[in-house]
C-alpha cells in the first residue's frame, strides 16, 4: 500500500507496538474477544457441532460495553 511502512527489529514488527500499526484499542477490543471466546467453547465445547461458528452476540455486547465504559461513555437502554 502507498504511504504504509513497516519497521523491522529483530525480526518483528515494531510498528505493531509502537502506535503505528493496528490502534491499541483494537488490539485490547480483539484480545478480550478471543479470551470470552475461548472461554465460551470451555464451558460450552461438548454442546456445539464440529463447525465454524461466529462470536456469540452476547460476547460482542459485553466487549462492546465494557469498552465504553472504560472509557467513562454510558448507553442507555
Amino acid at each position: 500500500m502507498a504511504g504504509e511502512s513497516n519497521l523491522l527489529a529483530e525480526g518483528r514488527l515494531v510498528n505493531l507496538s509502537a502506535a503505528e500499526g493496528i490502534h491499541h484499542p483494537s488490539w485490547t477490543c480483539r484480545f478480550a474477544n478471543q479470551a470470552l471466546s475461548a472461554e465460551y467453547i470451555a464451558k460450552h465445547g461438548k454442546e456445539l457441532a464440529k463447525q465454524v461458528f461466529p462470536v456469540p452476540r452476547d460476547i460482542d455486547k459485553e466487549i462492546a460495553r465494557l469498552k465504553l465504559e472504560a472509557m467513562g461513555i454510558h448507553i442507555d437502554g
